[in-house]
């Protein structure tokens, strides 16, 4: 039996006719083709969907582990902070303390760590290089407040305060243009002021800065014992 083949004519008006003669298996080679290259486009589609299903579920482990984390070193941090706390008292002081929570009267609450460790992150920005220093009767203090975020730029202002010895909290005026920022990745802030007289040097405990950003909310509060940030 003879093979079938096909003719396919090609015509132009400015040239002469052409004929080729395709065999049968040529066709069906063709068409087998197409057929597999639909079949891998939509294996690849049906691939391409299962991988990006993975990598939602992959994103989402990932911001809970990172939550998870941010929570620990929270917790961690606080625990740190009552170490030191610690650290800052010999043992004199120590019984000397424990004797008068032990006999408080009811005008002098005891002190509660975790009010004078009180401590707020929301992650938008970060301290790092904190430093304090005496000089006569004023106190100079130095520090980076760095960006956090990647995609926006963070406005602000920092406050201090000081904490004495009995817990409580002592506020600083500073009217210092310096203290607002504005940045993308970082700034160096330096601030000098005026030692309350209602806290000698010797009752000073810590260092409080917050953060607040341009519409007033708090979004950094972190409390430093001097004996770590004194140079």
């Amino acid at each position: 039996m003879a093979k079938v083949k096909y003719n396919v004519i090609f015509m132009r008006d400015d040239a002469s006719v052409k004929r080729w003669r395709i065999s049968s298996w040529c066709i069906k080679f063709f068409i087998c083709i197409q057929i597999v290259l639909v079949v891998i486009s939509i294996l690849g589609t049906y691939m391409a969907f299962k991988f990006f299903q993975e990598k939602e579920k992959l994103h989402i482990s990932l911001m809970q582990t990172s939550k998870l984390l941010n929570d620990t070193k929270f917790k961690l941090k606080r625990l740190e902070n009552v170490q030191k706390i610690l650290d800052s008292y010999n043992s004199e002081q120590l019984q000397t303390l424990l004797v008068n929570q032990k006999f408080n009267t009811p005008s002098m609450p005891p002190i509660d760590l975790n009010e004078i460790f009180q401590s707020v992150d929301l992650h938008l920005v970060g301290i790092e290089n904190i430093q304090a220093k005496y000089f006569k009767n004023k106190m100079q203090v130095q520090f980076e407040v760095n960006n956090l975020t990647s995609s926006r730029t963070v406005k602000g202002r920092v406050d201090l305060c000081l904490i004495g010895r009995d817990g409580l909290e002592v506020d600083i005026n500073i009217n210092d243009k310096n203290l607002h920022f504005e940045i993308n990745r970082f700034k160096r802030i330096k601030a000098t002021f005026i030692l309350p007289k209602s806290l000698p040097r010797s009752e000073i405990f810590a260092l409080r800065l917050k953060i607040t950003d341009k519409t007033g909310k708090l979004i950094f509060c972190e409390t430093y014992p001097l004996a770590h940030i004194l140079v």
